[in-house]
């Protein structure tokens, strides 16, 4: 799979997300009932996209500022931006890969991904993950039948890991390994990633006079994190329902077993990215696999 790198400063385009500013731009007007309710519904779906709470990420909102763009000004007619005007580039990319999509099918399509954002959120928040270290946030921890799930659980964001998420995945851990009613432990995502390594916004807005702070308590984390997977005391399994990114490909390697769907792809970036493959996966990957298949793969 190849490694696409998020534009991590990409944020949503006024056109996308403040209300104020939709007076401005309004959809060519036809005649006909069901237009006139599909318009409805596009206006209710720019009110509803204000509510989010989480940020769906850079991919989401490049798609819904080329809706927006095809559904109020039709067909991509803006200049494309110069080469080092990524962010630019980016937006420009995305309402022209729409080509001739007309502007009420681009209002549908708005409103039918605003209402998935919404869906997932609420869905998120209805959901009490049941354990005895209490509600979580990142993930959901379900035991049924003595096996205990747990769902990595940010969909919107293809399950990247922040440090909440890396915290809360030990203290699930420690707490299931302690629980008598658990036989065995499942790993899987939410949506259609299994995980898609660590989030970036993780390393967005660090003071540059406590980078060396930074990097010690990142250090700490990973180090728990890992400690989790090596101590937990029953069959742990993996079931990857989709892509993999990073870390998550490297802790794969902690699992006793692991279960892939045809949809699951693994990407490890280390080498491109200059940094050391973490999870104990440089020792355990040539174990398993063989030297010869695990160095092109880091």
């Amino acid at each position: 799979m190849a490694f696409c790198r998020r534009i991590g400063v990409l944020a949503f385009d006024s056109v996308v997300m403040k209300t104020s500013r939709f007076s401005v731009i309004r959809p060519v007007s036809t005649s006909g009932k069901n237009f006139a309710a599909i318009d409805t519904e596009f206006s209710a779906a720019k009110e509803r996209l204000t509510t989010l709470k989480e940020d769906p990420g850079n991919e989401i909102k490049l798609k819904l500022y080329a809706l927006f763009k095809q559904a109020t000004v039709g067909k991509c007619n803006a200049k494309k931006p110069s080469t080092f005007d990524f962010v630019g580039k980016a937006k420009w990319t995305a309402w022209n890969s729409l080509g001739v999509l007309s502007q009420e099918d681009a209002q549908k399509q708005y409103i039918s991904t605003v209402n998935d954002l919404v869906a997932v959120e609420e869905s998120a928040s209805e959901e009490v993950a049941s354990g005895t270290a209490g509600d979580y946030k990142q993930i959901k921890v379900t035991v049924e039948d003595g096996v205990c799930t747990i769902l990595l659980n940010r969909p919107a964001k293809k399950n990247a890991i922040n440090l909440e998420m890396y915290n809360e995945i030990g203290v699930a851990l420690n707490e299931i390994g302690k629980d008598p009613k658990v036989v065995l432990a499942v790993v899987t995502g939410a949506g259609d990633y299994y995980c898609s390594g660590n989030d970036l916004e993780n390393f967005m807005n660090i003071d540059p006079s406590k980078i060396h702070e930074f990097a010690k308590e990142g250090a700490d984390v990973l180090r728990q994190f890992v400690a989790s997977f090596i101590n937990f005391p029953k069959p742990l399994i993996g079931a990857i329902n989709g892509p993999v990114v990073g870390v998550a490909v490297s802790t794969l390697s902690l699992f006793d077993v692991v279960y892939a769907t045809d949809r699951a792809t693994f990407h490890t970036p280390f080498t491109a990215l200059g940094q050391s493959p973490e999870g104990c996966s440089s020792v355990l990957f040539p174990r398993i696999m063989g030297q010869g298949k695990v160095c092109p793969g880091f």
